[in-house]
């Protein structure tokens, strides 16, 4: 009944999926989930991902979590819950990973100039060591995403900024659960690897300017790749998609 989900989706595409097979009626109040280990199996996911997964909808009020027995379709569900909440769901989703994207816009352009400027030499050992782990590991491998959160983490370490390190910690889950998303555009490889040594070029070449510019592309283009790739677009973000791509454009 589950259909397998690609190893790179986060806890929210697990949400996602029961929602799916709730609002296709495969899945009704009072149905009884698949024990965690088989479930996870099923959908070729982590065990520490369907868990998260699984305290959302219990929160949500969609899955009840009864001790010693496993995990229920709630009781009091209904069908214009989980229709709503699919519609809310899709729309949220958008907005929320935009809304990620131009903070890490704002934020981390500013992190690559005061990085060019600041870096020390254990920085830039730091920083190119992230790098290479990055261009090494297999481009299907979630490890590649933490190489890739390990490199901006040493771009903001090397900025000697506590503030800013700090903001861009505060977003930081969240942006490389998006991270993630873009890793399953196959055309994007070659051009994320490019960017990112191009920005790492700058930030040891100790251009700041040019850091600026290079980690500003490289975020539009991921903005982008994410967007580019999806078939409807509400309108707030359409538009401001539209005014991005015409800032990349030029």
């Amino acid at each position: 009944m589950f259909r397998e989900l690609e190893k790179v989706q986060t806890s929210e595409r697990i949400v996602e999926e029961i929602i799916r097979l709730l609002s296709d009626r495969k899945l009704k109040p009072g149905d009884p989930l698949p024990p965690e280990r088989e479930l996870a199996q099923e959908l070729g996911v982590s065990r520490v991902a369907l868990r998260e997964a699984i305290t959302s909808l219990a929160l949500l009020g969609i899955v009840e979590k009864k001790w010693g027995k496993g995990n229920f379709i709630s009781q009091q569900l209904n069908s214009s819950i989980v229709e709503s909440f699919t519609k809310h769901l899709i729309i949220s989703r958008q907005l929320e990973i935009f809304e990620i994207m131009e903070a890490r816009l704002a934020l981390e352009s500013e992190i690559a100039a005061f990085a060019a400027l600041r870096r020390t030499q254990e920085d830039i050992k730091a920083i190119t060591s992230a790098l290479e782990k990055y261009l090494n590991a297999s481009r299907m491998s979630l490890k590649r995403v933490e190489y890739d959160k390990e490199l901006h983490c040493a771009i903001s370490k090397a900025a000697k900024n506590k503030m800013l390190e700090s903001l861009q910690s505060a977003i930081m889950g969240k942006v490389f659960d998006v991270i993630k998303i873009t890793t399953r555009v196959g055309i994007a490889y070659k051009d994320t690897e490019e960017e990112h040594e191009r920005i790492v070029k700058a930030i040891v070449d100790g251009d700041s300017e040019e850091a600026r510019n290079q980690m500003t592309r490289h975020i539009i283009r991921a903005i982008v790749r994410i967007f580019g790739s999806e078939k409807k677009l509400e309108d707030e973000v359409s538009e401001r998609l539209k005014i991005l791509e015409e800032k990349f454009n030029h």
